[in-house]
């Protein structure tokens, strides 16, 4: 498992987005961000891009 992005809050980093190695799964991304909110039918955001990519 590789922390893909984290928060700095204060003392502590909330993790914010986690991916598995490509050996593992070819395509394993968890996140508590709301991609779809940047999505535009003429520019995915990078990580839907990434999905249809590895089907």
């Amino acid at each position: 498992m590789v922390v893909a992005a984290k928060f700095d809050h204060g003392d502590d980093y909330l993790v914010e987005m986690i991916e598995l190695n490509k050996n593992l799964h070819p395509y394993f991304v968890a996140t508590q961000s709301h991609p779809e909110f940047l999505s535009r039918p003429n520019k995915p955001h990078p990580l839907f891009c990434g999905l249809i990519k590895a089907c």
